[in-house]
């Protein structure tokens, strides 16, 4: 090439843009590239296990090329015949599933022969490719594109005397030229960055560069023009054309189009960029609109209430695949059943997430059994929106109540679940797997002035005969239609007759009406002729009530077995003893009382919801706290969200017996990505050769687990504890430290490799491709940080080293990141300036793909591990760009209206409770942020009346989707409330930093109970009443903070006055903050606001 110029209006080659290389091994562990160097002419290289003679390129990110031109050197061209073009490939093309979008990395995936045509003219070989179909890629289906994309290409050939002169992979883009200017020193020069004589382009070439003055330089590129305008806060294209510029002490990035469309302002900078013809930053015109960031504290505080008006509500029939239903079933005991919206049990044997001989005493046809609650003439199932009511007893406790009028009569059904046997209580000393039982009660009332009948079908699907004997029901044989699978003809039903009768529940119809089986015909399996139901007709008197129980037991039952203890059940007996239980375990942690009803609520009914959640393991003793009562079983970092809850709560006990199978299985699982060992690894729980309960390969959970068992030191100062699981932690430590080792490289000059101490390419999340994840390093840094300072507090002698490991493990994450957020074009917020962009893996410039990688586990995360200061201007900027570009974008977060729904729709993410920003907006004191990020997070995900969260409402607000209870969720969410009650920050407690203000208007209360944190429990309790608030606070006697400080956050945004403690006049007070007295005695403080 002599000139850039020379190529303008030409295809783009993008080799130039990768690594021409050839790569060794045979796996995912083992693959290794190869770089090759030297200038061309190039002989091919051998390498048997990956097919022989080959030669490629690999790029950071995956490129589309449509042409691959080859020139041989003379008289070392190969026959026709001996050259085969593949490309590496794994999920391309990708099917759009939003965060959970597949994509390519270079380790997992194969080599696939293209289907090309050559053509030859000389030494000179042109490769094209015929329209992509399924004998090339199985999973390509339709998409007959004539390009192909991967991270990876080679020339693989059974001529050993090929030499290559010359590569070339050309991609759709152009190249063109663009004149741009850079002007320094503007706008907000106090911070403004100095221009240090150095500029790099990234997919393109400088052409003339005039920098002699530092404060406007001049630049002509030959850039990428892609031919598609980017989808705001999308991945860019691969073929984007980036330009880096050297300033003193830092670098910044742009796309060189973002330039040429209106300039680029970065007013943290001090910086404009524009199209060199024009006037520059002079007469660039803002959007006049401001950003989402800085719109939130111009609005009245968000409230719950307006939350719920303005983010569309939770439709219970919604929820694939069975609309909303709520487990019931025992503290860590394996058998749940589940009640639906409308009343209906059913069990699940798939959701159940069964283990060993888990359903070896569960006879029913099919995967699930459904006990159904009809009612009327014409049986109606009450299968809409609003034809039935539902609420938890008491508000909180896993009893449900479902309320339904029909034909006058109002019907009032009440169900929990309860040992069979046995009592709930002396939970430890259980196996796990003792025989649990629904008991379901309906109350009939005449709601009319006549007398009626009230009738109440029981249903069984799938359909089973029944026969009704002394009150127990009996599947007598299972209803299968003969015509299934030939929808000409009419259903015919068969019953197959069981070889003894199956015991499916007692009908106790407390000495009223009359019960007898009946056949129930419905849409859409219209049974006919056989009894496949058990109708009940009770006659009622005008305003009478009587009532039905049906008691039905989770395992199956033949002949005589069963019969005594189920008919002996006393259904009020039974209701008593188990409020009386589950109100103890709510009761054992620390009392929380806010203003806000739903919320007092939530936090105690969220306690039995873990509790059903968590299986004990019959075999070992183990209990296994799965991510969802539910579907879901063990991932770490789910685990470690109801664990943290569970402690800062108070439940010690519970987070001990939660977090330490990890302890205790350590290493019993391989992370999933390039890692050479497994010793010392907080992943799997493996109980035997057979089974782990593990099932997500997120390697986040090493790190999360590792940073839970200090977090749990804290909250209790269990030295004990601590020292006798002290070797697991310096083995987990150890670990981190021993495969971080891999990444220390440098490159040919010297300098470090971009992911230089970082841990291999693995995997994240649900997304399975193996990269260089921050958020990886993020958690096991953090964990390292955490391990180093609690075993210094009980002076464990390695403390010291493990200390140095993690701070130098510290510097090598800080230097990525800082590469990362140079490299990466900045972005613009919706006021029309730019900002610095975090992405969310090394060797990534801009955004990934889906709300997953680029949202749940993005650059927030690095904030709460610590890696960045809260306070710094790159956390300014990381929330900035969340609020505008990541929330409210559809490409990886919503598609919301930026004019009306900005405020209650955004702030948050897809799977909202799980990503930490309110708590980061609470440490950098903006509770303002905070609270409209927590009560919308709530709003979204609450189905209100029974106060339990959906996973996620994934598909758009009030559609929400996966298993419940989702307690890890639900945990996260506590958590925050917890920190608006109580947050540690280095040696000082601050008591309600971030509660809302309407919390303390006229009359309203505050109180919390015992506690627990960093520096031992703490109580208070805090009164409005007009222009005075009252507190009364028990500091920490365990190990005394610094400094304890309460912020009162008046209603009308006043200012405290005055302020008395214990009745004395006291001055160390703010506008809203109160340091209190060392001390730890009652203190009686009194705020003054008149």
């Amino acid at each position: 090439m002599d000139s850039p110029l020379d190529l303008v209006g030409k295809p783009m080659d993008i080799l130039p843009f990768g690594n021409l290389c050839y790569w060794t091994g045979t796996d995912a562990h083992s693959i290794q590239r190869h770089e090759i160097r030297e200038k061309g002419p190039w002989q091919v290289v051998s390498v048997p296990e990956q097919g022989g003679y080959h030669i490629g390129v690999e790029w950071d990110n995956p490129r589309r090329f449509s042409k691959v031109v080859v020139r041989y050197a003379d008289g070392y061209v190969p026959e026709p015949g001996q050259v085969t073009l593949q490309y590496w490939n794994h999920t391309w093309p990708e099917k759009w599933a939003g965060g959970w979008t597949a994509v390519e990395d270079p380790y997992n995936g194969r080599w696939v022969t293209a289907h090309d045509n050559v053509e030859i003219s000389g030494n000179i070989w042109t490769h094209t490719f015929d329209p992509l179909d399924i004998v090339e890629l199985p999973h390509a289906e339709d998409y007959a594109v004539t390009f192909r994309q991967s991270l990876k290409m080679r020339l693989l050939m059974n001529a050993t005397r090929a030499v290559i002169e010359e590569i070339q992979v050309f991609s759709d883009s152009v190249w063109r030229t663009a004149d741009l200017k850079i002007e320094f020193g503007i706008g907000q020069t106090g911070q403004a960055v100095a221009y240090d004589s150095g500029i790099e382009v990234h997919n393109g070439h400088i052409v003339s560069l005039c920098d002699s003055d530092p404060r406007l330089i001049h630049i002509t590129v030959l850039y990428a023009d892609t031919g598609a305008d980017l989808v705001r806060s999308a991945p860019l294209h691969p073929d984007a054309t980036i330009i880096t510029v050297e300033c003193v002490g830092r670098r910044f990035s742009f796309r060189v189009s973002d330039a040429l469309d209106d300039g680029i302002y970065i007013p943290d900078l001090g910086v404009f960029i524009s199209e060199g013809k024009r006037q520059g930053f002079s007469a660039w015109s803002p959007p006049h609109k401001l950003s989402i960031y800085d719109r939130v504290a111009m609005e009245p505080e968000q409230s719950y209430e307006r939350a719920r008006s303005e983010i569309p509500q939770l439709g219970k029939t919604r929820q694939p695949p069975y609309g909303r239903y709520c487990p019931i079933g025992c503290d860590a005991n394996r058998q749940e059943f589940a009640v639906r919206y409308n009343g209906d049990i059913f069990v699940d044997k798939e959701l159940l997430k069964p283990v060993g001989r888990d359903t070896a005493r569960l006879l029913w046809p099919g995967k699930a059994i459904w006990f159904r609650f009809p009612t009327g003439e014409t049986p109606d199932f009450r299968e809409g929106e609003d034809m039935a009511e539902q609420s938890a007893l008491r508000g909180y406790l896993p009893i449900y109540v479902t309320r339904w009028f029909k034909e006058s009569i109002e019907y009032e059904q009440t169900t929990f679940a309860a040992l069979l046997h046995e009592s709930p209580w002396d939970e430890e000393h259980k196996r796990g797997d003792e025989p649990v039982v629904a008991l379901t009660r309906i109350r009939l009332s005449n709601q009319s002035g006549e007398d009626r009948t009230a009738k109440v079908w029981f249903v069984i699907e799938q359909p089973e005969e029944l026969a009704l004997d002394e009150g127990f029901v009996y599947a007598v044989g299972r209803v299968r239609n003969v015509t299934e699978g030939d929808p000409s003809s009419p259903k015919s039903w068969l019953v197959e007759r069981y070889e003894s009768p199956r015991m499916r529940a007692f009908l106790d119809m407390r000495g009223k009406g009359t019960a007898f089986p009946a056949c129930c015909s419905y849409p859409p399996l219209d049974v006919q002729d056989t009894n496949n139901a058990i109708v009940c007709n009770v006659h009622l008197h005008p305003g009478e009530t009587r009532e039905i129980d049906f008691r039905i037991p989770f395992v199956t039952y033949t002949g005589e077995s069963g019969r005594l203890p189920l008919r002996q059940l006393d259904y009020e007996a039974k209701l008593q003893e188990m409020i009386e239980y589950w109100e103890a375990q709510i009761n054992e942690g620390a009392l929380i009382r806010v203003p806000e009803g739903i919320l007092n609520d939530f936090n105690r009914a969220n306690v039995a919801h873990v509790a059903i959640t968590v299986d004990k393991d019959v075999t070992s003793g183990l209990y296994i706290l799965g991510a969802a009562t539910w579907g879901y079983q063990v991932f770490g970092t789910e685990t470690v969200d109801q664990v943290r809850s569970l402690d800062l709560r108070g439940y010690h006990e519970r987070a001990r017996k939660y977090i330490m199978p990890f302890v205790e299985l350590q290493g019993s699982r391989r992370m999933d990505g390039r890692f050479s060992t497994q010793e010392g690894t907080l992943h799997g729980v493996r109980v035997s050769n057979e089974y782990d309960y593990q099932v997500g390969d997120y390697s986040l959970d090493h790190g999360a687990i590792l940073w839970m068992l200090g977090e749990h030191y804290r909250l209790t100062r269990d030295t004990e504890w601590l020292r006798s699981i002290a070797q697991n932690i310096i083995d987990a430590c150890d670990y981190i430290s021993r495969e971080r080792e891999v990444t220390k490289k440098t490159s040919p000059d010297g300098s470090k490799v971009w992911e230089y101490g970082l841990l291999p390419p693995c995997h994240l999340d649900d997304n399975p491709e193996w990269m260089y994840w921050y958020a990886v390093n993020a958690m096991c840094y953090r964990g390292m940080m955490s391990s180093a300072q609690v075993l210094a507090e009980i002076g464990h002698p390695e403390s010291q080293r493990i200390t140095r490991q993690a701070n130098e493990y510290g510097e090598d994450i800080r230097r990525a990141l800082k590469i990362s957020m140079e490299l990466s074009p900045v972005v613009q917020l919706l006021d029309g300036t730019y900002i610095p962009h975090l992405p969310v893996r090394a060797y990534l410039r801009g955004r990934d793909v889906g709300w997953i990688r680029e949202a749940l586990y993005g650059p927030i995360l690095y904030i709460d591990a610590g890696l960045i200061g809260r306070d710094t201007q790159e956390a300014t900027w990381i929330l900035k760009d969340h609020e505008d570009n990541v929330f409210v974008s559809k490409a990886v977060g919503r598609n919301v209206d930026l004019e009306h729904d900005w405020f209650s729709q955004g702030g948050i993410t897809i799977q909202s409770n799980l990503l930490p920003n309110p708590l980061v907006y609470l440490a950098r004191g903006q509770v303002e942020h905070a609270i409209r990020a927590f009560y919308n997070s709530f709003a979204a995900s609450l189905y209100a009346d029974v106060r339990c969260f959906t996973e996620h409402p994934v598909a758009a607000y009030g559609w929400g989707q996966g298993p419940f209870y989702k307690t890890p969720d639900e945990c996260a969410f506590l958590t925050w409330l917890r920190y608006l009650l109580i947050m540690e920050m280095n040696d000082t407690l601050f008591l309600t930093p971030g509660t809302p203000r309407k919390w303390l208007e006229q009359g309203k209360e505050i109180e919390v109970c015992e506690a627990p944190t960093y520096f031992g429990p703490v109580s208070f309790k805090i009164v409005s009443d007009k222009d005075k608030v009252s507190a009364l606070v028990q500091p920490p006697r365990r190990n005394r903070p610094n400094a304890v400080i309460l912020r009162l956050r008046h209603p009308e945004k006043k200012d405290i006055k005055s302020v008395k403690v214990n009745s004395m006049p006291w001055s160390d007070f703010d506008a809203e903050m109160i340091t209190l007295p060392a001390t730890e005695r009652i203190l009686d403080i009194e705020a003054l606001y008149a």
